[in-house]
């Protein structure tokens, strides 16, 4: 697949697992919308992809989330937003790897 993930996506607000747009060729930044999957508690996957931009700080809004938040191997930039830091029930797989984030963690 290629092309932007529609802002609608984020619709699927009861959506729990398994949201994985890994392995394409979508392109351009990650909608804001993305952040109302508050029920979201594992696999949220969008790795292998050339996606741009910085990440919405929206996404600290999944605070729910346990397991699997890959975003690597994209072409995300900027700073990582300190909402991110809300995600504290994440056990496993936090992954941001092969981007182009600059600065400092957030504490």
């Amino acid at each position: 697949f290629s092309g932007s993930l529609p802002s609608e996506l984020g619709r699927l607000s009861l959506m729990t697992e398994h949201f994985v747009f890994s392995l394409n060729h979508f392109t351009g930044s990650l909608p804001t919308e993305l952040g109302k999957i508050t029920a979201m508690t594992g696999h949220f996957d969008i790795y292998s992809n050339k996606f741009s931009g910085s990440l919405p700080s929206e996404l600290g809004r999944l605070s729910l989330m346990t397991e699997h938040f890959v975003f690597s191997l994209n072409h995300f930039t900027g700073s990582l937003p300190t909402e991110l830091g809300k995600i504290t029930a994440m056990t496993g797989h936090f992954d941001i790897y092969s981007n182009k984030f600059s600065g400092s963690l957030p504490s």
